[in-house]
Order: structure tokens, then sequence, then C-alpha cells
């Protein structure tokens, strides 16, 4: 009898399915692991804003809006679109619209990321420096 060298066909499609089992139960938990990190950086950001607007406040007798308050921390917070500011898949609004009168008072900070054109996460933050999560 001749010794045959090599893996049958069982054996390679065995070794197939195994990997495809463990792809199938790896990648979402790899998936849920990337936004929560995400979503650590988001709260990480709006923390560094509250800093920045109370340096803001300290100095102008006011908070600022957030093309300013990225102005002041040298870019340092994201890229200012409009008066949106967006780090990473995070966008930034300042909630309502404030006015010079509101902003000599307090702030809202609404940070949201978006995925197939549906809100997937949100955090709310206020002039104490509290956030709230309100999709996660």
């Amino acid at each position: 009898m001749k010794s045959q060298k090599g893996f049958s066909l069982i054996e390679l499609i065995l070794v197939v399915v195994i990997a495809g089992l463990i792809a199938t139960v790896a990648v979402p938990s790899l998936s849920k692991a990337r936004d929560a990190a995400d979503n650590a950086a988001a709260m990480a950001k709006l923390r560094a804003i509250h800093t920045s607007e109370s340096s803001y406040r300290f100095m102008y007798f006011r908070y600022a809006r957030l093309p300013e308050l990225n102005r002041f921390a040298e870019n340092a917070h994201g890229t200012v679109v409009g008066s949106t500011l967006r780090h990473k898949d995070f966008t930034f609004i300042m909630f309502p619209n404030p006015t010079d009168a509101s902003l000599k008072v307090g702030f809202r900070i609404i940070g949201y990321r978006v995925r197939n054109g549906r809100v997937i996460s949100q955090f709310n933050m206020n002039e104490k420096g509290g956030i709230d999560t309100i999709i996660q």
C-alpha cells in the first residue's frame, strides 16, 4: 500500500468550517469592542470640551460656541463644520442654538454618531460637566 501525504478533502472542509464558526463569533464581538472604545473616546472628548469651556468662561465671562472654543483650544477638539464640531465619527452640537445671553449662564452640548442613517450613540453634557448617555 502506498502512503499518501497531505490533507484529505474532508479534513480541509472541516478546517474551513471551524474557521468560519470562529469568525462568526469573533467579528460581532470585535465590532462591539470598537464601538465601546469609540464611545469612551467621545466621552473623553466631552470632558476635554468642558475643561476648555471652563477656561474660556474664566477669561471671557461667558461660555464659548463650538467654533470659538475650537479656535481657543488651537483646533484640538476636531474640525469645525458650520456651527458643529466633528471628531472621528462623532458630531457635537450646541442645543438649543446659544445666544450671548444664554452663554453667560450655561450651555448644553450633544455628541452623536450616525451609522446607516440612524443615530447609534448619543451623549449630552451641560455646563456642570455631567454627561448623560442617551443611546449607547
